[in-house]
């Protein structure tokens, strides 16, 4: 899927967390992932592993999207770090060295939603496979 389709599906809810940002001045990130082969077979839940105020949405059996409310570059982070830890744990896939790659972009003051998800798309399609996580801040 493409992010201006992608968008489009979902505009209400990412109008919702940029007008929060304008309005309140709460930061947010969004993240895309996409889960290793070996894990598209499991029905991964994500959302008992993320906290209440953050959202979760599946693009499609490889790729999710997650927005997470509160959060900067650094924190969002932290946050991908958690949340991989936590489907190790949940689904024990400790035999496995790299379970999904990641690609973060957190809200500033001159970017709107749509460009946000732009370059976190852009991002995932260029992860090389020794990364697990990557941000704007690694181009």
């Amino acid at each position: 899927m493409k992010s201006e389709q992608f968008y489009e599906e979902y505009k209400g809810i990412f109008k919702y967390y940029d007008y929060n940002y304008e309005r309140y001045g709460m930061s947010f990130s969004v993240v895309v992932i996409r889960l290793n082969e070996e894990l598209i077979t499991l029905d991964i839940d994500f959302e008992p592993i993320i906290r209440y105020s953050d959202k979760h949405l599946k693009i499609d059996k490889y790729h999710h999207f997650f927005l997470y409310l509160g959060t900067n570059i650094k924190t969002a982070f932290q946050a991908v770090l958690n949340l991989e830890k936590n489907l190790l744990t949940r689904y024990n896939l400790y035999h496995l060295d790299n379970i999904f790659q990641g690609a973060v972009v957190s809200k500033e003051k001159d970017r709107n939603i749509k460009d946000m998800i732009q370059k976190c798309f852009k991002l995932i399609k260029e992860c090389e496979k020794d990364k697990n996580i990557i941000t704007e801040d690694d181009l």
